[in-house]
């Protein structure tokens, strides 16, 4: 009977981490996938795929360090000017270096894009809202080719 009781524990546990590693999973995809999007719409100037990634207190903040200070819009701002054309454009290629996840609802993630135009590397912080992943901050800094 201890044998029986054992080998259930024993599966039971496995179940648990199985799935849990599977949810990982299925979460960072998600949060790749919300990325990707984010970078689609700026480069297709598509605002309604923004307006579904970014969260409603979204923040870009760019530290350009040959400028004395920081560059921060909020989301109005950021979607104002993709819709403008002055930003975006751009078919990029991402590249998602970490993503990590914290709690089962914030998450970062480390990205390149990479352009003709400019090269981004970024820090987003993400966070979980029903079923969807939101873009909650981006800390970037960009490399403007001629």
């Amino acid at each position: 009977m201890k044998t029986v009781k054992l080998k259930l524990l024993v599966m039971a546990i496995a179940s648990f981490c199985f799935f849990t590693q599977l949810n990982a999973q299925n979460m960072k995809k998600e949060i790749e996938a919300t990325i990707s999007n984010y970078a689609k719409g700026g480069d297709n100037h598509d605002t309604g795929l923004l307006q579904t990634v970014l969260h409603d207190d979204y923040r870009l903040v760019w530290n350009d360090k040959t400028k004395p200070d920081l560059f921060i819009a909020d989301k109005a701002t950021f979607i104002g000017n993709i819709e403008q054309k002055v930003w975006g454009g751009d078919k990029r290629k991402v590249d998602i270096k970490i993503t990590e996840v914290f709690d089962g609802n914030n998450a970062l993630a480390r990205v390149t894009m990479t352009g003709a135009k400019a090269d981004f590397e970024s820090v987003y912080t993400l966070v979980r809202q029903g079923d969807e992943w939101k873009i909650l901050h981006e800390l970037v800094t960009a490399k403007f080719k001629q």
